[in-house]
């Protein structure tokens, strides 16, 4: 996502901004099956924000969407993150 490449670029508060337009659209659009990738964007933004609750739901959002679909590693690396940002 465009989200993603700002948050590469270390410019979470407007990556957090195109994460949730994202999320918006696709329930403007009616769209069912969001790509886990979305949300695990939406993770990391979130985390690197500070904001471990709006992140914790993220990763597991990507976690429960995804799994099947994940690689052993991005399952392991979201397990990894929902880990580090649980109270």
């Amino acid at each position: 996502t465009y989200a993603y490449a700002l948050h590469k670029n270390n410019k979470n508060l407007e990556a957090a901004e195109y994460i949730e337009a994202a999320l918006q659209k696709y329930n403007e659009w009616n769209i069912n099956q969001i790509p886990p990738e979305v949300y695990e964007h939406k993770g990391m933004i979130k985390e690197k924000l500070g904001e471990n609750d709006e992140a914790l739901a993220s990763y597991r959002m990507a976690m429960d969407s995804g799994a099947d679909k994940f690689s052993k590693r991005v399952r392991e690396r979201i397990a990894g993150a929902i880990d580090r940002v649980s109270p």
